[in-house]
């Protein structure tokens, strides 16, 4: 699994992520970026996306 140094670097780099980092609804993305130094990998993004979006429903 490709490790990247934080979420900056992660879509930068990975197409899909940045993909789907995009088509995540403003406020989760808001709060991805607040704690984007904990977040390396693309498993990382679509676990703690996926933790925001239950929260919302």
């Amino acid at each position: 699994m490709e490790r990247f140094h934080n979420l900056t670097e992660l879509p930068a780099i990975h197409p899909a992520s940045r993909e789907y980092f995009n088509s995540l609804p403003d406020d989760v993305r808001e709060q991805i970026v607040s704690r984007g130094s904990s977040v390396h990998t693309a498993r990382e993004l679509h676990g703690y996306a996926a933790k925001l979006l239950r929260r919302d429903d």
